[in-house]
């Protein structure tokens, strides 16, 4: 008799919210749709293969001969107005920064847009068009911008002291401040959607297998259930005869 009350709560108990998780199932597929539509990104180009994340080991951009063939982000967003050593230290393809005040012990470099991209391409600078560059560069993470007019890629960004704000506005849109004029930087992270999507849906799928395999014991519970109660109804008419 325990295990048939046992069953009978378990059933119960089930049985009150069978309601509730269908519709917070339907929820769940519907907000899952919708975020993966909203996360479609506008930054394209129909030259380019997308072929994934970085690599982030040592040597990043110091290859000048990659870049502007493949995407390895589709995304950014601004981290903050700072003074990133990264500019004014880490630049190997400059000689004359290279012997005098390159001390990077990574061996990383930052990559400018002005050193990769010849001047009658070049267009005015912003956000977005320091990204399109930066995001073909192999193993980048981050993306700077400086001066008003300056566009640099950097795998990682380091946080120096430094007075001001930053307060020039860029070249191709004023409304949108580019670092200052004493070498603040309005720095940005890169990231590939298309990788946080894969791990939200993989995720997804394994949430979705262990609520299934909820509702089959509930299933069975309820079978168990219905043939403990046709036991005891039995046992009951013989009772009562």
């Amino acid at each position: 008799m325990m295990q048939f009350f046992i069953f009978a709560a378990v059933y119960g108990s089930l049985r009150q919210t069978s309601d509730v998780h269908k519709k917070h199932e339907k929820h769940f597929n519907r907000n899952w749709l919708a975020h993966k539509h909203a996360a479609k990104t506008n930054h394209t180009h129909k030259a380019w293969t997308m072929v994934g994340g970085c690599k982030k080991e040592p040597g990043a951009g110091m290859d000048a001969t990659l870049g502007l063939t493949k995407v390895y982000k589709d995304g950014y967003f601004h981290l903050r107005c700072m003074m990133d050593k990264m500019e004014t230290a880490a630049d190997w393809h400059d000689e004359l920064q290279r012997e005098h005040k390159y001390n990077i012990d990574t061996n990383v470099t930052i990559v400018r847009y002005t050193d990769r991209v010849d001047v009658e391409k070049q267009q005015s600078m912003t956000p977005s068009v320091c990204f399109e560059f930066c995001r073909t560069v192999p193993d980048m993470l981050h993306f700077g911008l400086t001066r008003g007019r300056e566009c640099y890629c950097t795998p990682y960004f380091m946080q120096g002291t430094g007075d001001g704000v930053c307060d020039a506005g860029c070249e191709g849109d004023s409304s949108i401040t580019c670092g200052n004029t004493n070498g603040m930087a309005d720095v940005y992270e890169m990231h590939a959607c298309n990788d946080v999507l894969q791990d939200a849906e993989a995720a997804f799928d394994a949430a979705k297998t262990i609520y299934e395999d909820g509702w089959e014991m509930y299933d069975y519970a309820s079978k168990v259930l219905d043939g403990t109660k046709a036991a005891t109804d039995d046992i009951d008419k013989k009772r009562a005869s």
